[in-house]
């Protein structure tokens, strides 16, 4: 019974060990909480990107809270820079009875947007580009 329980404490530590230290090799570079509600119904998501040693990881999280994550090339890199840029240039507001809500941090940059326009759809068409699927 002894041997058992000092098998077991081994086990544990040495889980948590391992996870610190996936922890320390890891750099939040963004968070997008994207939430769209209205007529067209209802989604909700957060995307998290991550410098991990050289590579570049996003990790997107649906309603269910229910993820998936993928290495991001130079080619989708890209793209979430051109969301970012759009993102920024968009007025809040709008007349349409769907809206997409944006809060998204960024290198300490915080970026709260309302698009009520039923144009732009940012998120689905960024979401498509860099995770090849529709995000519905």
């Amino acid at each position: 019974m002894q041997l058992y329980k000092l098998y077991i404490t081994i086990l544990i530590s040495l889980l948590l060990f391992s996870c610190k230290g996936n922890l320390r090799d890891q750099r939040q570079i963004a968070k997008l909480n994207y939430r769209l509600e209205g007529c067209f119904g209802y989604m909700q998501y957060e995307l998290i990107l991550v410098q991990k040693d050289s590579s570049t990881v996003a990790t997107i999280y649906n309603t269910k809270r229910k993820s998936f994550s993928q290495v991001l090339d130079k080619k989708q890199l890209e793209r979430f820079q051109k969301f970012i840029s759009e993102l920024k240039a968009i007025e809040s507001g709008g007349e349409c009875t769907t809206t997409e809500y944006y809060v998204l941090s960024y290198f300490g940059e915080k970026i709260i947007k309302t698009d009520g326009n039923c144009e732009w759809e940012g998120f689905s068409k960024m979401y498509t580009d860099i995770f090849g699927v529709m995000p519905y």
